[in-house]
């Protein structure tokens, strides 16, 4: 009797089970139907052969869902061009985990109901037409890791309670026409942060001294354990910041904010051993460049500090970036020589630095760093333009590495002639010596330069036999490079 009656119970709760299971992917199924019904628009015809009742949703496309319990876990029509509005319902979904829009042409707002959705970890929606601000019930998402809203529309000011997710791994804001200013304690409130784009707004003020924080502590193991985040990219560019960062004292692990009206960077922001993007360009950074950059920042693949108001000379650490692929120091201040061992950064793949107030060795006629450059072996583009060189072109250009695809030295006061060796970088497609006191003939070596698509030699004193044939061949190359950025510019209309 005991057995029968352990049995029935067992039986009664494995029916209740799958009655709640089925309610519950009923619901789901509806949630589902409901969003469907909000696409106006739908080019490749996803929705007329398949999100139908006829099947089960766990094999719509788009749809995933869990082993145990078939319940959605991931919506996924990213790059489908669909069009319509977010269905409040999608809060309905409460086991969805990942939610990928992107690339589409939604429109309208984000549904409050999106915040009720307790075990979402990734949200895509960069790349439609959406409006308005971000729902406050995003702050209930303690889950959420990744989020990424890039050119979502209308501007709008940044709003803190995003920020207060400690959960969040990924941030990316791009071009979303934000304004106002970073919350003071966005860092402190975000440990695990690994990724922060908020490039290409409209923001202002400090960065704020939590920065400095994050990146002090993530590398403290000694003072404050293990580190649970490995900030990998920080990239702020196209902003109004200046610096107001904060220096932790690793010994007693206190901070003492720097407030500094002259801009100058802190050491303590490089001194994150995971970093590998840095990017801080199109602000107004100034002060100099600290001489111990490079003390803890060895996976460092990406500096990019262009078109800012940074001064003094370019510290010869730089060079201590063995991974270092990218370097982008112009539009600044600099002064003094360029080091010598830049050469020394043999995977570097972009180098420019033009637009100072760079020299050179005075006890060398040629430019010299240009033979330190030759170690560069897989370097593509190099830019040195508009510094007052005054000097003449190595023949060790013709030594550059055999990827050399952009070489530009306009406005440097370069003289002398053409190097023959220039000839030997065969996968030119820009060079750029106008605007300079170069004297002598065009060289026919220029002609062996069969990838140019772009060149300048104008406002020199170059003459020769080859000039007649050669400003026609030349002639031709620009009217062929403007027709096409013409068409260009008339299909970005």
């Amino acid at each position: 009797m005991g057995k029968n009656v352990f049995f029935m119970l067992l039986a009664i709760v494995y029916l209740l089970i799958n009655i709640v299971t089925s309610l519950n992917s009923s619901i789901d199924e509806y949630a589902l139907l409901a969003f469907k019904s909000q696409i106006t628009s739908d080019p490749n015809k996803i929705w007329a052969k398949n999100w139908s009742q006829g099947t089960s949703f766990c094999n719509w496309i788009g749809i995933s869902c869990g082993r145990r319990h078939q319940r959605v876990r991931g919506l996924n029509l990213a790059n489908m061009g669909l069009g319509g509005t977010i269905a409040k319902e999608i809060g309905e979904i409460s086991f969805l985990r990942s939610l990928i829009i992107s690339n589409n042409n939604f429109h309208g707002f984000i549904p409050n109901e999106i915040g009720k959705l307790s075990q979402l970890q990734e949200i895509e929606m960069q790349n439609n037409g959406l409006s308005g601000s971000i729902p406050p019930t995003f702050e209930f998402l303690e889950n959420l890791l990744k989020l990424n809203i890039s050119n979502y529309g209308l501007p709008r000011d940044i709003r803190n309670r995003i920020f207060n997710l400690t959960s969040l791994i990924e941030i990316s804001f791009r071009s979303d026409r934000l304004s106002g200013s970073l919350p003071m304690d966005i860092f402190f409130n975000l440990p695990k942060l690994e990724r922060l784009r908020i490039s290409r707004n409209q923001m202002s003020g400090n960065i704020h001294p939590s920065l400095g924080s994050l990146l002090v502590t993530n590398t403290m193991e000694e003072v404050i354990g293990e580190s649970e985040a490995t900030l990998v990219v920080v990239s702020i560019t196209h902003q109004y910041f200046w610096y107001s960062l904060i220096c932790v004292d690793k010994h007693n692990n206190t901070g003492t904010i720097m407030h500094s009206n002259s801009g100058q960077i802190p050491e303590s922001i490089f001194n994150l051993s995971m970093l590998q993007i840095l990017s801080l360009s199109d602000n107004s950074i100034s002060s100099n460049i600290p001489s111990s950059i490079s003390n803890g920042l060895p996976n460092l693949e990406r500096l990019l500090l262009g078109d800012n108001q940074l001064s003094g000379k370019i510290p010869p650490s730089v060079s201590n970036f063995s991974k270092l692929a990218k370097l982008d120091l112009h539009g600044n201040s600099f002064s003094g020589q360029v080091p010598m061992n830049i050469g020394n950064l043999h995977n570097l793949h972009f180098l420019h630095f033009g637009f100072n107030q760079l020299t050179k060795n005075p006890s060398v006629i040629e430019l010299d760093f240009l033979i330190s450059l030759q170690n560069c072996r897989q370097l593509m583009i190099l830019g040195i333009e508009n510094k007052p060189f005054h000097e003449i072109l190595a023949k060790s250009l013709g030594n550059l590495s055999e990827y050399v695809e952009s070489f530009t030295a306009d406005y440097c006061g370069v003289k002398g002639i053409i190097p023959n060796e220039v000839g030997n970088m065969t996968n030119l497609i820009e060079l750029g010596i106008g605007s300079n006191e170069l004297i002598g003939t065009i060289r026919d070596t220029l002609s062996q330069l069969r990838k140019l698509q772009k060149l300048r030699l104008g406002v020199n004193k170059l003459r020769g036999q080859y000039l007649p044939t050669f400003a026609i061949w030349y002639i031709c190359i620009i009217l062929i490079w403007e027709i096409i950025s013409f068409l260009n510019s008339c299909q970005s209309v």
